[in-house]
């Protein structure tokens, strides 16, 4: 495997997990940027196959305390591999550490425009920096809020706005973010067969929501 291979195999898994997160809405159809407090959890099954492994297991996500990080305030969402930290203000995935190493970071911040109505769409250039390596990719994201439909998963039933990502590396996702849950009920990643890496498939549908106080 190319050391770019690699490199673009850790922003793709930065990215499935980074996407299984967001804000939370008031209103339907129509959300708006109004996040989970500390201490609310999100349990989810997780599964991976093809070109990501083969893992079948639930995880957790905790909302840890508002926090600093390079002098800017953000949130922080901490799962089982590394924490993920985002903007406190728009909910952008700043960056992914390891207790306070850098795994990788993102520019400008990457996630949803708030507010989330279906029919809305939009298309912004990043870069990703791998700190390891210190690599830089840059990449085009595209994102379209499908629809507003319910979504079953072990943890019940949610009326969700359906939103797809795509780039241009290879990556595809669809996200079921609902607002009851302040996260994404459901998620599908894929990466394509254009995909130096090749094809691969991570699942995540949401077991448990335990909101903080």
């Amino acid at each position: 495997m190319s050391g770019i291979g690699k490199n673009l195999k850790l922003v793709a898994m930065g990215l499935s997990v980074a996407l299984v997160l967001g804000g939370c809405g008031l209103l339907e159809p129509k959300a708006t940027a109004d996040f989970a407090a500390p201490g609310s959890s999100w349990t989810i099954n997780y599964r991976a196959t093809g070109s990501f492994g083969s893992v079948s297991e639930q995880r957790t996500v905790v909302v840890l305390p508002i926090q600093q990080w390079e002098g800017r305030t953000v949130r922080a969402l901490e799962g089982k591999d590394f924490t993920t930290l985002t903007d406190a203000e728009t909910g952008g995935w700043i960056a992914q550490v390891k207790g306070t190493r850098p795994m990788i970071s993102w520019n400008p911040p990457l996630g949803w425009q708030w507010p989330l109505t279906v029919g809305k769409t939009w298309t912004k250039k990043h870069s990703a920096t791998v700190h390891a390596t210190k690599l830089t990719i840059d990449f085009e994201s595209t994102w379209i809020v499908e629809s507003y439909e319910e979504v079953t998963v072990p943890a019940g039933t949610f009326k969700a706005f359906k939103v797809k990502y795509t780039d241009n590396i290879g990556n595809e996702n669809v996200n079921w973010w609902s607002p009851q849950v302040q996260g994404n009920a459901k998620v599908k990643f894929s990466r394509t067969a254009k995909h130096r890496q090749g094809a691969g498939t991570i699942d995540t549908e949401l077991v448990s929501y335990k909101p903080g106080k």
